[in-house]
């Protein structure tokens, strides 16, 4: 017998549920053209349901962000934390993330520029988890993948400031996720490597680009 379960169970669920299915539309659809009268009918629930679990749309989206992040998270967790090769962690991170930009509107970088308060914990987390940067570039210089003689406190500020420019110049205007994505690994990781790391990353990149 399935046991039922009580309403706070039921609000926690949804509160993982309902950032899960809205991230697939804002990914299918654009960040504007979803609502919340969409996300409900999707899930079956009332609109006073979800306003109750997330007060707006916005909210909705910080959470799926956030989702994101310990995604990425956990990866790099287990590279630093247990023996794992830095660049399978590297490639599988970014493997997912260019498939995912592939099926991505090209609307919702332009559109996330409409809520500033994602685009500032965005900025935030950059910023809090850059010691965490250092110390997976360093475990890749050890392993043979990144460049000796790069100063990794510069490297990390200048690869985290590709999402920066991308936003201040509008290059999302103009360009697809997946090309903003794919440019920005040739030109923020592929330069850093040795030639055993740029091995690597071409074979990702053709895999992705060629077969995704």
């Amino acid at each position: 017998m399935v046991k039922k379960q009580s309403p706070e169970d039921y609000r926690k669920t949804l509160k993982t549920v309902i950032p899960t299915l809205a991230k697939d539309l804002f990914r299918e659809m654009g960040l504007k053209a979803v609502t919340m009268d969409m996300i409900s009918q999707r899930l079956r629930i009332s609109k006073r349901t979800l306003y109750e679990i997330y007060p707006n749309k916005e909210e909705i989206i910080m959470e799926s962000v956030k989702m994101d992040i310990q995604t990425t998270q956990e990866a790099f967790r287990k590279c630093t934390e247990e023996n794992v090769d830095t660049m399978d962690i590297m490639t599988e991170v970014c493997r997912v993330h260019l498939l995912e930009a592939k099926n991505t509107n090209p609307l919702v970088m332009e559109e996330l520029s409409s809520y500033p308060k994602v685009l500032e914990f965005i900025s935030q987390y950059r910023k809090a988890s850059a010691a965490k940067n250092d110390e997976f570039l360093r475990k890749g210089q050890e392993e043979g993948y990144f460049l000796k003689d790069i100063n990794l406190s510069i490297t990390s500020v200048l690869v985290n400031s590709h999402f920066d420019i991308i936003m201040q110049k509008g290059l999302y205007k103009e360009h697809s996720p997946s090309e903003l994505l794919y440019t920005t690994i040739l030109l923020g990781i592929r330069g850093l490597c040795t030639q055993k790391g740029i091995e690597r990353i071409d074979e990702l990149l053709r895999k992705t680009f060629n077969n995704g």
